[in-house]
């Protein structure tokens, strides 16, 4: 029986809004649990762990893929650890937002002196909707006297965030297939994101590890599931239109918080939620 493709923006909606549910599941799950570090390690290293046995079936990756997977390797590392010391230092409600937000403003401008990517006007002011929403609600935190030492900290995230995303995407376009990419550069980064949580927590973090395992690989297969499907539609669609898009995680971790988590539902993050998928809307609307 013949299949009717379908036209890459629309496989690559798909996919990043798929990826965004993930995303938001697995940040959610995260939230809830107090060894943030030790969750984390696990989850990365068992990932890799996993899909170690897809090697044997694609090539080795080429000098300058190397080199790229050794950037985001550190990148993504960099990463987990700003995260860590952000959401540590302060509000959830302050620093996920920021470091978010920010993030799709730097890659639109990464993509455009790196990659030579143009955003139309209609396409830049959507991606400013999906950026004000998600503020609005770090901005309305910060007045409420939510806490904001944790701000530096999102805001180096949000550039790390843009960074990766950055690499990851050229990566992914290099390879013939987007698998030698994505399955090299995750069985390098388990390890390494693993070595450096030792280097900071040292013995201790052991029995941590033994502890964490179960969460870890329950959310290692989330979040490295859904980023492989934002990384295929960073293939076949623009850069900086798929990272706001995938933005749109802040719409369904906000419902999660409700059904979910049980938290409560401001006019706030109701009039930043809408932003978002306004955003989002108007982002494929053109």
């Amino acid at each position: 029986m013949n299949t009717i493709p379908l036209e890459p923006n629309i496989s690559a909606t798909l996919l990043v809004l798929v990826s965004a549910v993930l995303h938001a599941v697995w940040n959610a799950a995260l939230k809830n649990q107090t060894d943030k570090m030790a969750v984390t390690a696990v989850m990365h290293f068992s990932s890799a762990v996993l899909i170690l046995p897809a090697v044997a079936f694609i090539p080795l990756p080429s000098p300058q893929m190397a080199g790229l997977i050794l950037l985001s390797i550190i990148a993504h590392s960099l990463y987990q650890q700003t995260l860590i010391k952000a959401l540590t230092a302060g509000d959830l409600s302050v620093v996920y937002p920021i470091a978010r937000g920010t993030g799709p403003l730097i890659v639109g401008l990464l993509a455009y002196f790196i990659l030579a990517e143009t955003l139309a006007p209609q396409d830049m002011l959507a991606v400013l909707i999906i950026v004000t929403g998600i503020m609005w609600t770090a901005i309305t935190s910060i007045r409420r006297g939510a806490a904001t030492h944790g701000t530096s900290w999102a805001l180096v995230t949000g550039g790390l965030i843009a960074s990766y995303t950055i690499i990851d995407a050229a990566g992914v376009r290099m390879a013939e297939t987007g698998f030698v990419f994505i399955i090299w550069s995750h069985i390098a980064f388990g390890p390494f994101y693993l070595l450096s949580c030792f280097k900071i927590r040292g013995k201790a973090l052991a029995p941590a590890l033994l502890k964490a395992w179960k969460p870890g690989i329950l959310l290692g297969i989330l979040s490295y599931g859904g980023y492989a499907m934002a990384l295929f539609a960073f293939r076949i669609g623009h850069i900086a239109e798929i990272s706001a898009l995938r933005e749109t995680s802040i719409l369904f971790a906000t419902l999660l918080g409700i059904f979910w988590l049980r938290e409560g539902f401001s006019k706030t993050k109701l009039v930043a939620a809408c932003l978002i998928a306004l955003g989002a809307i108007l982002l494929k609307a053109f």
